[in-house]
């Protein structure tokens, strides 16, 4: 029966951590090694895991790696993965959870198609209502590779089977100290080297958006040269790949686009310069392309005028979150 390594990155989450435990510590598959990355967490997010791992005897199963100093998201993920002994490997945030059939229908899905990655849907947690998000099925890796590299699919590493193989032979990890992004760093390569993959059109990992300590909870300039920096890592990855042209320039288009509504959150003259440099490197992509971005963002394409853009990021906005709400109630 194939091992599967579940790896989690522990900082300031002592909120969510038993939950989060307890969903891995009752898996229906036997078969799973446990590895959790304390990331010098400051709170007590460590003692409750070491009081879960004695209450459920799991001692045996579980590896806890200990940073001697905070070293950030990425750092945490490689050490999960170069302390894994499983077949296959899966990401889970500390403040996030499972159903706890998730592992078994992954490995049988994996079976199934011999895949060398399996994606499975999100039910996404927000303050006042929940949402369910599915994969697409993608024909190939390489189809899957495009797709993420385009940012028109879920890019996180969370909600995916690895088998282990894809890191370790490939020598495939995030640059440590970019930790926005770094799943941006990493999911593309990793779909790049698969050769079978397969998708789960079925709900299973909760995805908490309540946690205001999570990295990607809140926005900072230095968290988007982070951003910026992790695309370049990418677009470096395949500047010698002429196939992937035209999907590093669409990820391109739509890493700008994120982050020019980022900047229309909260209006101000900073946010008003940091949209117009946006805006400006928008501009440096070949025009060819904007038309492969939907039509709703082409809009923010266009226009370089942060009142026109921030009145129409935040109408959007509102819709979406309107008929999340309406869709979460029905």
């Amino acid at each position: 029966m194939n091992k599967v390594s579940i790896c989690v990155p522990i900082y300031n989450t002592e909120k969510y951590i038993e939950k989060c435990v307890i969903s891995l510590f009752e898996q229906t598959y036997p078969n799973i090694e446990f590895i959790f990355v304390d990331d010098k967490s400051p709170d007590n997010s460590i003692l409750i895991l070491r009081q879960l791992i004695e209450k459920y005897h799991k001692e045996k199963e579980t590896i806890i790696i200990s940073h001697e100093k905070n070293r950030g998201l990425a750092a945490a993920r490689n050490s999960g993965v170069e302390a894994c002994s499983g077949d296959f490997i899966m990401h889970v945030d500390s403040d996030d959870y499972l159903e706890k059939n998730t592992v078994e229908l992954a490995i049988q899905k994996q079976k199934e198609n011999d895949a060398d990655i399996v994606s499975f849907g999100f039910i996404i947690e927000y303050p006042q209502y929940k949402t369910k998000s599915y994969p697409p099925i993608f024909r190939t890796g390489t189809d899957m590779c495009k797709q993420l590299v385009k940012r028109e699919v879920n890019m996180n590493l969370c909600g995916r089977l690895y088998k282990t193989s894809l890191y370790k032979d490939n020598k495939v990890s995030a640059k440590e100290g970019i930790d926005m992004g770094e799943d941006y760093q990493v999911a593309p390569i990793l779909a790049f080297y698969a050769k079978n993959v397969a998708s789960l059109q079925i709900a299973l990992y909760h995805y908490n958006c309540l946690n205001p300590n999570s990295f990607c909870y809140s926005f900072s300039p230095q968290k988007q040269e982070q951003s910026e920096e992790s695309t370049k890592i990418l677009i470096d990855f395949f500047k010698d790949k002429p196939d992937f042209k035209e999907a590093v320039s669409i990820g391109w288009l739509n890493i700008h686009i994120a982050w020019a509504k980022k900047f229309t959150k909260t209006f101000s003259k900073e946010n008003k310069e940091r949209y117009k440099r946006n805006t400006q490197r928008i501009h440096e992509v070949d025009k060819r392309f904007w038309k492969r971005i939907s039509f709703k963002d082409r809009v923010i394409l266009i226009t370089s005028s942060y009142l026109i853009g921030y009145i129409y990021i935040n109408t959007m906005r509102w819709l979406k979150k309107a008929l999340q709400m309406i869709k979460a109630t029905n």
